[in-house]
């Protein structure tokens, strides 16, 4: 878990928690005979997660709550977005579900402000306003490569 301020990182935690807890309880809950079946259900498109996602993310969920509780405690700050960088599509229901969980908005960037006050360009076949969340590590690594890169003034 990675807390962002406007000043940069200010919170890390690692939560041994992932996508492979999910196995044995979605395993159970819907009577599947092979590992194989569930990591083929959870990465379809197909299949609807709404009703069961809540309880397959039980444990990740208690785990994040403990986190983040820790973290509005010590700075009595509380989170307002949550973002999952690293989720394909097709596992997008797992920040939906954790985030209503912790009762915060899932990070819905607008990158076209940030980009202009970084001087960052796309050619006019890219349109910022379409881009989604997950493209937010690469843009900021743009920004990173692009204020790094920049000559000093003299």
């Amino acid at each position: 878990l990675v807390v962002l301020e406007s000043t940069g990182v200010t919170f890390t935690r690692k939560i041994d928690l992932g996508l492979d807890s999910l196995t044995p309880v979605l395993q159970k809950k819907l009577n599947l005979s092979k590992p194989e079946l569930v990591s083929k259900l959870l990465f379809a498109k197909t299949f609807d997660f709404s009703e069961i996602g809540p309880d397959l993310l039980k444990d990740l969920g208690k785990e994040i709550e403990s986190v983040t509780g820790f973290y509005e405690a010590h700075t009595g700050q509380a989170l307002g977005q949550i973002y999952f960088s690293l989720l394909p599509e097709s596992l997008s229901w797992v920040g939906e579900t954790l985030a209503k969980r912790l009762s915060v908005e899932t990070v819905r960037p607008n990158y076209g402000p940030w980009l202009k006050t970084k001087n960052i360009q796309f050619g006019t076949a890219i349109d910022p306003s379409s881009l989604e969340a997950k493209w937010l590590s690469v843009i900021a690594l743009m920004d990173t490569f692009n204020t790094h890169s920049a000559p000093k003034p003299s």
